[in-house]
Parts: structure tokens; sequence; C-alpha cells
């Protein structure tokens, strides 16, 4: 969970200084459903000499981990960002980090044929126990 102070120094520090950029390190869209945000999104630590981004993906907390969030936010989004990133900005490659403890986002990573590049062992420590954390690749194929 990001609490709401957390966001907003983000937003402050990262993402709100990139909007007058014209290749920005970061790139954020809102999915809305009657006019609240649902989940939000986009591309981050963008290398726009190597045409490659991170994959990021946040969910309201109403949402998480609920049959809405893996099965029609997460989905929307992956097609979404996969559109945005090969067709508008003409990038290579997308990635994605995924600690593994979230099997239905793994499951719909791979049904959007992201590949599992490497495993990073113990990587994270999450509730007193390191977990693995995964990361994913996607090259344009168009």
């Amino acid at each position: 969970n990001i609490s709401k102070i957390e966001q907003i120094k983000y937003f402050n520090k990262n993402i709100f200084p990139d909007f007058n950029k014209k290749k920005p390190n970061n790139i954020l869209f809102s999915i809305l459903e009657l006019d609240r945000i649902v989940a939000y999104g986009g591309l981050v630590h963008i290398d726009w000499q190597h045409k490659r981004g991170e994959i990021s993906f946040l969910v309201n907390t109403i949402y998480a981990g609920n049959k809405k969030d893996h099965n029609d936010l997460l989905p929307f989004f992956l097609v979404a960002i996969k559109n945005i990133s090969f067709n508008i900005l003409k990038l290579n490659k997308i990635t994605a980090e995924l600690y593994d403890i979230r099997p239905l986002y793994k499951k719909q990573l791979i049904k959007h044929d992201f590949k599992i590049e490497g495993i990073l062992k113990n990587h994270v420590k999450i509730k007193e126990r390191y977990k693995d954390s995964i990361v994913f690749g996607y090259l344009n194929d168009r």
C-alpha cells in the first residue's frame, strides 16, 4: 500500500516535473470508472536512447486483489500500454518487475505474452519474509 502523502510526494518529485519535457522519464495515465480513478499506470524509467520503459500499475485499494483487479483492470491496462508503447511512442521493449506474491498478475502478464527474463532470488522483504522478484519483458513485434 502507498499512502496518499507518499503518492503526492512521488508525483511532485517524479511526474509533474516531466510534464513539459519532450521525452519524459515517466508517463502515467489514469483509469477512470464513473469519473473516479480506479487505477493508474504507465511507463517509468523510460530510456529513449534504447527505446525501452518499465510498466507501473497501481489499483485503488478497494479493488486490489479482487477479480476486477486482475480480470478487468490489469488486462485492460496491458493492452493499452502495449498500444501506447509501440504504436505511439515507438519503443522497442517494455519490462515489468513483479514480486512473487501476485500469482494472478503473473498469470495475466504471461497471458499477454510477457516473457520471464529473470528471477531475482530473495530480492525483497515483505512481511518479514524474503520474496523473489520476477523480471518480465515484452519486445515490439510490430
